[in-house]
């Protein structure tokens, strides 16, 4: 389900270009005025919204260039449009500089129509505005007009506008709204920069917002896995809609008749394969992997309906070529006929996501995924867009967030699952025998299940075996330099099973291998390094950081560390136990006539946390522990008998 509605705030698309310095700066912050690569001088948007949903959109635009970064990012513009959709037309563009003015040529601005990429069929058009003889504190003024002339929804128009997130010092904004439909607003303003003014009459709704005061909500030195969160930043959303249940049941009609066409011949096949598969559970993914085999993704945006009404189950099978929209009423439509109930679901994909309070809006959804209650009751959330198919758990890229689940009757606003960590589980039980000049041989099982499996079960389908198992030994080794290095999957003892398969399951594997110099050699004996990279991205976050943290998807790992004919001392000071809201993480070591065992749990509860949360007190304290038990800790031992 691509966004039908292309619409970009040209103050913020701008700033994705911009990216402010901040190798010098000793902590995450928020950047100051005086950092900013741009001025806004002034930004106005006038809506003209007519009763059928078409609008219209002048936008007068003025910036000006405060340092290299600024010119750089402005001496050239580029903005795409949708041609099946939209016109777009600069009415204005040009740079001044101490009273003389530079006026681009109308001859010079490009408007050209796009190759289509590797994904979607489109007809977009970019239009390209090179700004002449630009300079430190030249001054761009661009007046831009912009039509949706095919609106799918009668009486329908929404827009969000989320300020600040750039390089941009906004200094003067006005955004006024002229609607022949009613509409809704919400706003979120934290620091009451905005003043919102609404006129209702019996034929226009009219909505003006200004700025009160300059605006400049820019994050620097951010470490990479931090991400901005909405809650922190000024915004202003307009819709017709106060809920989905209108526009809901539009959308739920545009497939409505494609589910109940006749299953052309090949989606019958997969029917007939999937109706004597008994487990739920199975039978879903049955039709999901077949979907599959038959087609590639392909979307088919060239048509004016094409972003929200899927093609007839016929022409898609046909073409064997498919979105996330014609993938999803195919599966519905055989799950359907299955005697389950399918119905498709609007959400935002993305693996980052934090959630934003916001009126309905189309735009909020980018895929589309289904949701299919089996007889037994049970609910799935399944997205037959990957390579791999996993009915009995979740996509990272779909879980924990709202969806909009269509239906003639009832659209309703839902929430699909988190992740469970103790679904998504990878173990390693392994034995470590010591060799000469500090090298090391290593040999165990390995094991994945749910979630954590997916990537190794796509890979196992994709890729040579030869190949997957290589990697897999880097991946189990501790310097990433096997010798001497063999794996064995189950599956390839076990006739009666396909390695091969798109659907996600348990696997596991055992393995044997060698590396030289793993050990480090101190005055005290050898020192073995209890290695793992999964902690690094809670410890390296700054306690002043002002984004929202990703550290992975909830997930569970399990370490079960043999170290054989070794003696150490004082083994209780590196066990741990470490309970929080976002991590659980445990150690324990025993010694033994034949050696030192040592026992990991590390269970990720939660995949993103809150910038509140980074900055309390708990959260310092856990950091603590990680520095204190995982960064950079040893064992030091020695063979016995020397």
């Amino acid at each position: 389900m691509l966004s039908y509605f292309s619409r970009s705030v040209s103050l913020l698309a701008l700033s994705l270009f911009l990216s402010p310095l901040s190798e010098f700066q000793a902590h995450a912050r928020w950047a100051t005025e005086g950092e900013a690569d741009l001025e806004c001088l002034g930004e106005k948007r006038v809506y003209k919204v007519q009763k059928d949903g078409s609008w219209i959109l002048e936008t007068d635009v003025q910036w000006k260039v405060l340092n290299e970064t600024g010119r750089q990012a402005l001496s050239t513009q580029t903005y795409t449009y949708n041609a099946n959709n939209y016109t777009f037309e600069v009415l204005e563009a040009k740079t001044s500089k101490n009273g003389e003015d530079f006026i681009v040529p109308k001859g010079k601005i490009e408007d050209k129509p796009l190759a289509s990429d590797s994904l979607t069929l489109c007809r977009n058009h970019q239009v390209l505005i090179p700004f002449e003889r630009l300079t430190t504190n030249s001054i761009v003024h661009l007046k831009t007009k912009k039509c949706f002339k095919n609106p799918l929804f009668k009486e329908y128009f929404a827009e969000s506008l989320y300020f600040g997130d750039g390089c941009s010092l906004l200094k003067n904004y006005e955004f006024q709204i002229e609607s022949e439909v009613p509409l809704f607003y919400k706003l979120h303003d934290p620091e009451n920069r905005l003043d919102v003014r609404e006129n209702k009459n019996e034929s226009i709704h009219t909505l003006q917002c200004t700025l009160k005061k300059p605006l400049f909500q820019t994050r620097v030195n951010e470490p990479l896995h931090s991400f901005a969160d909405p809650g922190r930043y000024t915004s202003i959303c307009v819709s017709t809609e106060k809920d989905y249940e209108r526009i809901g049941k539009i959308e739920a009609n545009f497939y409505q008749s494609r589910l109940k066409e006749s299953l052309p011949e090949k989606l019958e096949n997969i029917r007939n394969i999937a109706s004597s598969v008994t487990d739920e559970a199975k039978c879903i993914d049955t039709v999901v992997t077949h979907l599959m085999d038959h087609m590639h993704y392909l979307s088919h945006m060239d048509t004016p309906t094409g972003a929200l009404i899927p093609r007839s189950l016929k022409e898609i099978v046909a073409s064997g070529q498919a979105d996330c929209k014609e993938y999803s009423v195919c599966l519905a439509a055989i799950l359907n006929s299955l005697g389950y109930q399918a119905r498709i679901a609007g959400i935002e994909r993305g693996t980052f996501f934090l959630k934003r309070d916001r009126l309905p809006d189309v735009c909020e959804f980018n895929h589309a995924i289904v949701k299919v209650t089996a007889p037994s009751g049970k609910t799935y959330w399944v997205d037959p867009t990957n390579d791999v198919s996993m009915v009995d758990g979740i996509f990272e890229d779909i879980a924990d967030r709202p969806v909009e689940v269509l239906d003639l009757e009832k659209t309703t606003y839902e929430q699909t699952p988190p992740i469970d960590y103790t679904h998504a589980v990878i173990s390693y039980d392994r034995t470590i025998t010591l060799l000469e000049k500090g090298g090391i041989k290593m040999e165990g099982t390995w094991s994945e299940k749910g979630e954590t499996a997916k990537d190794t079960v796509a890979s196992l389908y994709m890729k040579p075996l030869s190949l997957v198992k290589e990697g897999l030994l880097k991946v189990l080794s501790l310097k990433d330099n096997p010798i001497n290095g063999t794996l064995t999957f189950a599956e390839e003892r076990n006739d009666s099973q396909e390695i091969k398969s798109r659907t996600v399951r348990p696997l596991q594997a055992t393995f044997s291998l060698e590396e030289k110099h793993v050990l480090t050699y101190s005055n005290h004996g050898y020192a073995f390094p209890l290695m793992g990279n999964w902690f690094e991205s809670y410890i390296q976050i700054p306690q002043d950081n002002e984004g929202a943290l990703y550290v992975g998807y909830p997930e569970t790992i399990l370490k079960k560390t043999f170290f054989k004919n070794v003696t150490a001392q004082h083994l209780d000071t590196l066990a741990c136990s470490i309970e929080t809201p976002w991590l659980n993480a445990k150690r324990e070591l025993t010694s033994s006539d034949g050696g030192i065992l040592v026992t990991e749990k590390i269970e990720r509860l939660k995949s993103i946390i809150p910038s509140q949360d980074l900055k309390s007190k708990e959260y310092n304290e856990l950091k603590e522990k990680l520095f204190k038990y995982y960064d950079k800790v040893v064992i030091l031992f020695s063979e016995k008998g020397q």
